[in-house]
């Protein structure tokens, strides 16, 4: 392929409006290597020689190929709005109860969100919504008297109508709310597929969905909700019964092109999805190379993907970007860009911003126009060659095959299990019935400065809710970070933290726990790591970065712990980041969220296992 000039794209994606949805290879684009997509932002004339796909419809009036589909929402809804408007009148004409279409706390549930518009600048507020709980009242008149308060059945339900339980998302009101809908409610499904989806799409190529999670949406996810218990058989319901309403949709206007924010789902039902939080250059190299594989997948599916890659953080440009000081937006761009051709296809789209896009116009780059021509064979990505001998360099772990428990630091509910291993004696198994709960193996380790080492170990996770399972993680290093295990048979996970760039040889405890963070119910998913091993000399400042959300329950065994003592080859490499470019050339030391590595008196480093929330 010939070479690339830095690039920064704005937003890819694909849409048609006809009597039949045309194959991925038919759709048009303008750009001869890259289809682009733009979420919001951008007049006609700009968007002319650079857009494929536009949420806006007046964009067609500068090339009628253009695709436009209707930003709209099926999962919330504001209040007051037509929408809610019209969803009150159809459901006083067919007989059903408006409140019946919204989801409800079923106990009084803690929730902070922005004040007034969702903004970094806007305040946050907590406020407790008060859960709803029928049997509170017991004479069935919709509401609870005060003498039904004094003597209610649950006490951990305080609302006095259904409608204070309601749950909201995004922000407060005042002028409006937004609440989060039940989607599986036969007279909702029926107002969106049959009324409200086919008034959305007339003169557009489609609709984009947005927020459409495969769990309850917003602050409900993980909480107590009246409609959807998730329990047992029903764990997954609220994906079927928006599965089906997507279905209807669907069914109305076979025609439109149909995508969904972040949408999962198998089957798909709709026409593709849109990847908002795809990529950003803190991905770790592992989780990039998942991510471009699925994409791969998706595409040879012919699902339509818009893959949103996510800058930096810039004040005035993307106030939301992850914070990478040192990173120059042409190495962001470039990253973006050679991460979406590593993926593409007929049907996958690039974009490139973050909310809330208000002046994404400005982070579009020339570069995009360049004719990359068709590509030569599979991609692949680079591996420095030297990596590969670190499973024969010494295990710097001790008991690091967790025959006992011996010099391991431990938490209650971490146990041995002999029942579940990979190698060795056991597994370390870790259970919890606390969402919030964290549980943490941790071992100090003594470690050179100027030297690599890879971190590694064997995953299971069983029965798990939430976002993440295990993690194998060593904290407070100088931007090392992981990515969690989501599967039911152990899989490796492997890291590179860097120690601090240092002239003096101080010593450096490294703390590397593995730990969980909600199951429900209390399962005994283990895990097996393989600890610290030695790796090749990075370039000075390397690191590996990520991000990690509150998740799943694990189990986990730390294995293997490895090191030597090399000098850091200080070379200039090209391209950068995770994975496909070049894992060794993560050279920037804030490639993720957390903080410099914490110095004490005396110069050790401290490492530790935490939560973004809990930090």
């Amino acid at each position: 392929m010939k070479s690339i000039l830095p690039v920064l794209l704005i937003f890819a994606a694909c849409a048609v409006a006809s009597a039949e949805l045309p194959p991925a290879a038919d759709r048009p684009h303008v750009l001869p290597t890259v289809r682009t997509f733009m979420n919001f932002g951008g007049d006609a004339e700009w968007m002319r020689d650079k857009i494929d796909l536009t949420f806006r419809l007046q964009a067609k009036q500068g090339r009628s190929g253009m695709l436009a589909i209707r930003y709209a929402l099926v999962c919330t809804m504001i209040e007051p709005s037509e929408k809610a408007d019209a969803l009150r009148r159809l459901c006083e004409e067919q007989g059903f109860d408006y409140e019946d279409c919204f989801i409800h706390f079923a106990e009084d549930t803690k929730v902070t969100l922005h004040v007034g518009s969702e903004n970094a600048a806007s305040p946050r507020q907590t406020r407790i919504i008060p859960g709803w709980d029928a049997r509170n009242d017991t004479d069935h008149d919709g509401r609870v008297s005060d003498a039904e308060f004094a003597s209610r059945p649950n006490a951990k339900a305080r609302a006095r109508q259904r409608r204070e339980a309601r749950v909201p998302i995004y922000y407060w009101g005042p002028p409006a709310d937004d609440f989060v809908m039940n989607v599986g409610f036969q007279g909702y499904q029926r107002f969106i597929a049959e009324h409200h989806a086919p008034a959305e799409a007339a003169g557009w190529d489609g609709i984009f969905f947005d927020t459409v999670p495969r769990d309850v949406a917003g602050p409900g996810r993980g909480a107590a909700v009246v409609e959807y218990p998730r329990q047992g058989l029903e764990a997954d319901r609220w994906q079927r019964d928006l599965q089906q309403l997507f279905a209807a949709v669907k069914r109305q206007q076979p025609g439109k092109l149909f995508v969904a924010n972040g949408w999962e789902a198998d089957p798909l039902v709709v026409d593709g999805f849109q990847q908002e939080n795809w990529l950003n250059l803190a991905t770790p190299a592992h989780e990039w190379r998942r991510r471009i594989d699925l994409a791969r997948q998706h595409d040879r599916l012919g699902h339509v993907q818009l893959l949103q890659y996510n800058p930096v953080h810039e004040a005035r440009l993307v106030e939301f970007g992850a914070k990478l000081p040192g990173v120059s937006r042409e190495r962001d761009q470039l990253f973006g860009l050679a991460s979406y051709l590593m993926a593409h296809g007929g049907s996958t789209y690039f974009g490139f911003g973050l909310h809330p896009y208000n002046r994404v116009t400005e982070l579009w780059f020339d570069a995009v126009r360049v004719d990359l021509g068709d590509a030569l064979g599979e991609s692949r990505p680079w591996e420095p060659q030297s990596a590969a001998g670190a499973e024969n360099n010494p295990n710097l772990l001790r008991n690091g095959l967790l025959d006992s428990l011996a010099d391991w630091r431990l938490s209650d509910g971490v146990t041995l299990d002999a029942g579940e291993k990979h190698e060795g004696g056991a597994s370390l198994r870790i259970d919890s019935a606390d969402a919030k709960a964290i549980r943490i193996h941790s071992q100090n380790v003594t470690l050179k400065p100027r030297t690599g080492y890879t971190l590694s170990a064997w995953i299971k996770t069983a029965n798990v809710r939430g976002n993440i399972g295990a993690q194998i993680y060593p904290y407070d290093f100088t931007k090392a970070t992981t990515a969690p295990v989501e599967s039911g048979h152990f899989a490796p996970v492997n890291l590179v933290p860097r120690i601090p760039d240092q002239d003096l040889p101080h010593a450096y405890p490294c703390c590397c726990p593995i730990y969980e963070t909600h199951s429900h119910p209390p399962r005994r998913p283990p895990i097996r790591a393989t600890g610290l091993s030695r790796h090749h000399p990075l370039p000075r400042g390397a690191a590996a970065g990520g991000d990690h959300r509150a998740g799943r329950a694990i189990q986990a065994r730390p294995k293997a712990c490895r090191t030597t003592h090399q000098r850091w080859h200080d070379r200039s490499l090209g391209g950068g980041g995770a994975g496909g470019l070049s894992r060794q050339d993560r050279r920037h030391p804030s490639a993720d969220r957390h903080g410099n590595a914490k110095r004490r008196a005396g110069g050790p480093a401290d490492f530790r296992g935490a939560l973004p929330g809990e930090r």
